[in-house]
């Protein structure tokens, strides 16, 4: 749920602690509901669930700049979540990179998926018709082998105890890094899939993000932990 990211996430206290250090600036941030209903799960991507890639990609950022008057270019954007909205945020740039140039990625699994775990074959089933093109083409792995993004940058966190998450990351990083995106990858020690993760998640890279959008000129140094 959007929600939980204030609830649980504690995003509102940690933007509102960024823009009381920053003059008063701090990142517009906006929870969209890519799912629509806590039953379904579009994966961010447009299928029999949905046309969540479309919704993401040009209806909500077209009510942003049309209702905040927001800047329209993508080095001034950054998409990014927990889980779900962690492999949503790094597909949706990876695909988009005209919309974002920049992604958190926090506890996300590799790719597009239609269960909890990793099996690919269920995902191209259910997410795509069987359509194996479809599902290559929504793959992180598989773009970044194929495509180079020097104007890219992201931020991976994941627990040490997130199994399927950290797998991904181990396998995502490298691949970023070869493709040219400028890559922090961070590890937290003991670490589950859990918001205790995703809250020191988002402090930690609020002041990296603010930097990236160009709201301080303060430089943050990428932990680079892994």
């Amino acid at each position: 749920m959007t929600t939980d990211w204030a609830r649980a996430g504690n995003a509102d206290v940690t933007a509102d602690s960024y823009a009381a250090a920053n003059g008063g600036m701090a990142p517009i941030i906006v929870m969209a509901d890519s799912n629509g209903s806590a039953t379904v799960d579009t994966e961010c991507v447009n299928s029999s669930r949905g046309n969540a890639e479309m919704y993401l990609t040009v209806d909500v950022p077209a009510f942003i700049r049309k209702r905040y008057k927001t800047a329209t270019g993508p080095s001034k954007w950054a998409v990014g979540g927990l889980s779900e909205g962690g492999m949503c945020g790094l597909m949706l740039t990876l695909r988009h990179p005209d919309v974002s140039e920049t992604f958190l990625d926090v506890g996300g699994l590799p790719g597009p998926r239609s269960s909890d775990g990793t099996e690919e074959g269920s995902a191209a089933r259910d997410l795509f018709g069987g359509d194996e093109a479809a599902f290559d083409a929504h793959e992180p792995l598989d773009i970044l082998r194929k495509q180079r993004f020097p104007r890219i940058a992201g931020w991976f966190v994941v627990g040490t105890k997130d199994p399927d998450p950290l797998a991904a990351q181990n396998e995502l990083v490298p691949a970023a890094r070869a493709a040219g995106i400028q890559v922090c990858s961070v590890f937290i020690p003991g670490g589950e899939h859990s918001f205790a993760v995703w809250s020191a998640a988002f402090a930690d890279s609020i002041g990296w993000l603010g930097t990236r959008l160009g709201l301080s000129d303060e430089p943050v140094a990428c932990p680079n932990t892994g």
